[in-house]
């Protein structure tokens, strides 16, 4: 996905399929991957990713039960990377 990073995670987290907020310093596009993964909506996530289509990631996210904060953040990573891929 050219343009739009995720930072490998400093730590390992134990929540799985739980809802928790980070903020942007803490951020691990990891957990946001995984809880995409468990519900069978990772491509789904990707192609909604490159083709620009904020609506189609933030409802996935929602459906893998992803809270707001952490939405909010990767729709801003989204809006940073439009245009560079």
């Amino acid at each position: 996905m050219a343009g739009f990073e995720f930072s490998a995670p400093a730590r390992r987290s134990t929540l799985r399929h739980e809802r928790y907020a980070m903020d942007e310093k803490e951020f691990e596009g990891t957990i946001v991957l995984e809880q995409l993964a468990a519900i069978g909506e990772l491509d789904a996530f990707f192609e909604a990713v490159d083709s620009d289509d904020v609506r189609r990631a933030v409802a996935l996210m929602r459906k893998a039960n992803i809270d707001a904060e952490t939405i909010a953040i990767v729709v801003r990573k989204m809006a940073e990377a439009d245009g560079k891929h």
